[in-house]
């Protein structure tokens, strides 16, 4: 019987995500714009666009994200090949030096900065992260990923 609780609560606490239902909303905070890249930088000279978008926790409990600040998640980016229909994984721009686990207590958001190269900027694109409870030997993570999204959505 004691081995049933823990197995019945964990059951009840993935009750939304067994449903269908997203355990984040992702909506778009800023208008689309050009970037382009340093000359010092991996791609110099490349263009992108970049836009932010606000990820708000709607799980109903807190997780952890990581980063270096809730305003620098670290994130996979996909985009949908128009094609093939398939969702290509893109690079992801972060480095782990000096990450850490980043609170996301529930009903509130962190931020993503997503940036396409401007020839693909046309395309669905997803933002993917884990989401971990708990720490150390009791930590699980959660592959998460947003609805698909777009550069030309309103904010």
């Amino acid at each position: 019987m004691k081995t049933l609780i823990p197995v019945a609560l964990l059951l009840a606490l993935q009750i939304p995500a067994l449903c269908g239902e997203s355990p984040v909303t992702t909506t778009p905070v800023t208008e689309a714009s050009l970037t382009i890249s340093p000359k010092e930088s991996a791609y110099p000279g490349k263009q992108w666009i970049t836009r932010q978008f606000r990820i708000e926790n709607t799980s109903g409990r807190k997780f952890y994200v990581s980063g270096y600040s809730p305003d620098h998640v670290f994130v996979q980016i996909h985009t949908k090949d128009p094609e093939s229909g398939k969702w290509v994984r893109r690079i992801a721009g972060f480095c782990a030096t000096g990450a850490s686990k980043i609170l996301i207590p529930q009903d509130s958001a962190f931020t993503v900065t997503v940036n396409l190269p401007v020839e693909i900027s046309d395309r669905e694109f997803t933002i993917e992260f884990t989401r971990t409870f708990g720490f150390g030997s009791q930590a699980a993570g959660e592959t998460t990923t947003s609805e698909p999204l777009s550069m030309k959505s309103k904010p």
